[in-house]
C-alpha cells in the first residue's frame, strides 16, 4: 500500500444523494454517526463510514406530515 499524503486526510470527500442524486461534501472535521443534509433536497442522512464514505438515510427523512390527519374508510 501507498503512502498517503497529509492533505489526503483533510480533503473533502463526496457522496451521493439517492433522492436528486446530487453530490453531499463530507468534510475532514464529520464524525461517525452525524446527521449529513443534502444541500438540493434537504434529506438526512447519517454518517456510517468515512473511508470509504457510507451514508444510511435518516428514519424521519421523508416524514413531511402529508398524510396526517387524514381518515380512512375501510
Amino acid at each position: 500500500m501507498g503512502k498517503k499524503r497529509r492533505s489526503y486526510e483533510q480533503e473533502a470527500r463526496f457522496a451521493r444523494c439517492d433522492v436528486c442524486y446530487g453530490e453531499i461534501p463530507i468534510e475532514f472535521y464529520f464524525a461517525k454517526g452525524e446527521v449529513v443534509v443534502c444541500s438540493e433536497c434537504d434529506t438526512e442522512y447519517i454518517l456510517d463510514c468515512r473511508q470509504p464514505v457510507i451514508l444510511s438515510m435518516f428514519e424521519n427523512s421523508f416524514d413531511d406530515g402529508f398524510f396526517d390527519g387524514l381518515e380512512y374508510d375501510y
